[in-house]
C-alpha cells in the first residue's frame, strides 16, 4: 500500500508523493469525527524557520497529561519543551510533522530514526546545554517550586535507553503530542502515518515512545495510534514504553 506523506481531513488527500505505508493500514482509514468538526486540519512537514514557537507552545498546552502545564511554569515557558522534544527539532527535524488547522500548529508527531543514537545525543550533548541555560536550583527540594525541581531534574537525569531486543524491533522513538479540542483522531491517525512513512523509507521497522507512569489519558491516546505497553521494556519506575511495528 503506498500513501502521501502529507494529508488533511478532506475527504480527498492531496497525493504529494508515494512512500510505503504496509503494515500500519489502520493509520490510514479515514475516521469520522466525534463530535463533527467543521475546519480541516492539515499535516505537513515541521519548518524550523517558522514553527518551533508553534510547537513549544503545544507541548506546554500538552504537557500535563494531556491537560495546559502553563501555570507550572510561569518563568521558564519553554523548560518542558526543552526537555521533551527540543532535542527531536534540533537533531531530527526531517522526522517531525506538525497538525495544523486555521488557527495555527494545533499538534505535532515528532520522531528520530535512530532512538538508541538520540537518547546518546540527548546525554552527552542536549542536556549539557540545558544545564547551561537552566542553573540548579540551590534550594532544598522541600523548597522548589515544580518548575524548579523539574530543573533539578534535569541537571540528574539520564536517559534510559531500552534493551537491544526492544531497540532492535523498535528502533525509532517518536513523540505525540496534540490539542484534543482542535485534532480530531484521523488527524492524529494522519499525522503518525506520515512520519512512520518517512521512518520506513529509511530502514525502521518499529517505532516506540516513552510515557510517564501516571498520564493515563496520554497512554489511552497512543492506544488509539496502535502503540501499546511493551512488557519486556524494563523501563524505570515513573516511565511507561509503548511501541508498535510499522
Amino acid at each position: 500500500m503506498y500513501l502521501s506523506s502529507v494529508f488533511s481531513t478532506c475527504r480527498e488527500a492531496t497525493i504529494h508523493r508515494l512512500v510505503p505505508l504496509e503494515g500500519v493500514q489502520d493509520l490510514t482509514v479515514p475516521v469520522v469525527p466525534a463530535p463533527p468538526v467543521t475546519q480541516a486540519c492539515t499535516v505537513r512537514p515541521y519548518n524550523a524557520a517558522t514553527d518551533n514557537q508553534a510547537v513549544y507552545d503545544v507541548c506546554r498546552k500538552t504537557c500535563d497529561d494531556g491537560a495546559d502545564g502553563t501555570e507550572i511554569f510561569p518563568f521558564h515557558k519553554d523548560l518542558i519543551a526543552d526537555k521533551l522534544i527540543g532535542a527531536f527539532l534540533e537533531y531530527s527535524p526531517e522526522y517531525c510533522f506538525v497538525v495544523e488547522d486555521c488557527q495555527g500548529v494545533c499538534g505535532y508527531v515528532l520522531a528520530a530514526l535512530d532512538g538508541k543514537r538520540h537518547l546518546q545525543r540527548v546525554d552527552s550533548t542536549w542536556f549539557p546545554t540545558l544545564k547551561e541555560k537552566y542553573q540548579k536550583p540551590m534550594k532544598k527540594m522541600e523548597e522548589q517550586t515544580p518548575a524548579e525541581e523539574m530543573i533539578t531534574c534535569l541537571h540528574n537525569h539520564k536517559s534510559f535507553i531500552p534493551a537491544e531486543s526492544i531497540i532492535s524491533s523498535h528502533p525509532s522513538i517518536v513523540n505525540v503530542a496534540l490539542l484534543t479540542d482542535r485534532v480530531t483522531e484521523g488527524s492524529a491517525k494522519q499525522a503518525l502515518a506520515s512520519a512512520v512513512a518517512a521512518l520506513k523509507t529509511n530502514g525502521s521497522c518499529g517505532i516506540y515512545a516513552e510515557v510517564p507512569v501516571g498520564d493515563a489519558n496520554t497512554v489511552a491516546r497512543y492506544n488509539k495510534l496502535g502503540m501499546l505497553p511493551c512488557k519486556d521494556a524494563n523501563p524505570p519506575e515513573d516511565q511507561i514504553l509503548v511501541a508498535r511495528a510499522i
